[in-house]
């Protein structure tokens, strides 16, 4: 919990934030929420996701697809 209190912290005085993670943290439930998908200028995500899961989240922010 600490931990996420001063993420959200950092987060409120950065100009920019982005999101880094591989396919397989897409669709997991957890038991603290952080953020929404939203509040990320963008994601960067692994060549494996699905096309569907890609269009997704296109329609939420901005995808940065790497292999």
């Amino acid at each position: 919990e600490i931990e996420m209190v001063v993420k959200k912290a950092v987060m409120r005085q950065s100009d920019k934030c982005y999101l880094l993670c591989d396919h397989t943290k897409l669709g997991k439930k957890h038991f603290f929420k952080m953020n929404d998908i939203y509040d990320f200028d963008a994601l960067y995500i692994d060549d494996e996701i699905d096309e569907e899961s890609l269009q997704k989240l296109k329609e939420m922010t901005q995808v940065v697809v790497c292999d």
